[in-house]
């Protein structure tokens, strides 16, 4: 083979694997996980991520064992909260009385037998949204009927603090697990009402945000910004069937330190039409807020001609705009994944480090790593094809 040939080779290959090092760098797969309050399951989508651009595109469904017609990833009487960390999502049980871990593959794994500091079974009385600090040790619960805010060992299951709190579905943490942020929702008390912080044991609180605050009455989903600023949402659900829209809409504040004890400034508010009975939301990595909205107290029906679903909130230009449509209420005729009505969801890309061993993880293979195996293999049978022509 003459040199001028081995050079051609040689180039093809370095550019192929630029290309595919180029790939990696820019694009890359993840997972947004979804608890559909309406169908009582786990979705899961896939979406692509542009490190460059920092652009989030093509959401699609990529349920159990990647089924790319249908998001439905668990079908075991979800309807709650969800977390994530390295080794496993834990996920709140229909009733909200239980939480149960399973798999990144979607697996069982079983319930945490949770209980209280004196080592009795512990029960818990609907369960909302949980977070995990970001050491994976511990998980944060709160008890919507029993008005506490629970800390959980993940290693013992063991009860080890807790607070008396009334009205929280949503709890957010601070990046480095120092203070934990309540909701506390459609409390009969509206002097109560308002955003929270304590301090990881829970023992200090302090009062963050007032009732109506710039407006802000009826606080539902919460998350930390990369900042460390809040985003929350404003559910008032006060319209009748047919009416969509209304008070519902995005809460912005800056923080003056992630300390428990913070000051808490207001930035912005947005109200939206395409919002209306929303609760979970959660930062992507795009930097943008993403919602569950759920469309009536039931999950199905009373708002006819809004579109459940998930709504991405671009916390630049202020837009809001669907990303999942799920059921158009007053048709019962769900989205084309399978999605009806949404409460919480959570980005993996957000999920924490593991607390404990548990099985390593087998990375489900993303666009761009299938892209760059091409890749390799075109030049490998390039290679060959050169050699059989000598």
């Amino acid at each position: 083979m003459s040199r001028s040939r081995h050079l051609t080779i040689i180039g093809t290959c370095a550019g192929l694997l630029s290309l595919c090092a180029l790939s990696h760098a820019q694009l890359s797969t993840g997972y947004l996980y979804v608890s559909d309050y309406g169908s009582q399951k786990l979705d899961r989508y896939t979406y692509q991520y542009n490190a460059i651009t920092h652009a989030i595109s093509n959401f699609a469904p990529y349920g159990i064992n990647g089924n790319l017609s249908n998001a439905v990833f668990i079908s075991s009487q979800i309807k709650e909260g969800l977390q994530g960390t390295a080794n496993d999502i834990i996920v709140v049980n229909t009733g909200g009385n239980s939480l149960t871990r399973y798999s990144l593959s979607g697996t069982t794994i079983g319930t945490i037998n949770v209980t209280n500091a004196n080592g009795s079974a512990h029960t818990f009385s609907a369960i909302g949204n949980v977070v995990i600090s970001p050491n994976g040790k511990y998980l944060y619960a709160p008890e919507e009927s029993g008005n506490v805010i629970d800390k959980v060992d993940l290693l013992t299951g063991r009860i080890v603090a807790n607070v008396a709190f009334t009205g929280a579905h949503d709890l957010a943490i601070s990046k480095d697990g120092g203070t934990i942020y309540a909701a506390a929702y459609n409390n009969a008390n509206s002097s109560s009402q308002g955003i929270y912080a304590f301090d990881s044991n829970l023992g200090h609180k302090t009062q963050l945000i007032a009732f109506n605050d710039h407006g802000l009455t009826n606080p539902s989903g919460i998350s930390v910004a990369g900042d460390g600023s809040l985003y929350i949402q404003q559910n008032v659900h006060n319209n009748g069937a047919g009416t969509a829209g209304g008070p519902d809409g995005v809460y912005h504040y800056a923080l003056s330190s992630s300390s428990y004890n913070a000051t808490a400034t207001y930035v912005s508010s947005t109200f939206s039409p395409l919002l209306h009975f929303t609760f979970g939301n959660n930062i992507g990595p795009d930097g943008n807020l993403y919602i569950a909205a759920l469309g009536g107290a039931s999950g199905r029906g009373g708002n006819n001609g809004y579109t459940d679903g998930v709504y991405e909130f671009n916390t630049t230009t202020l837009g809001v705009s669907q990303i999942i449509a799920g059921e158009t209420q007053g048709t019962n005729s769900v989205g084309p994944s399978g999605l009806v009505s949404p409460k919480y969801l959570q980005f993996g890309f957000n999920f924490v480090a593991a607390g404990d061993p548990g099985a390593p993880p087998v990375p489900e293979p993303g666009n761009a790593a299938m892209l760059c195996s091409m890749m390799v293999g075109s030049a490998g049978l390039l290679l060959r094809h050169r050699r059989l022509r000598r």
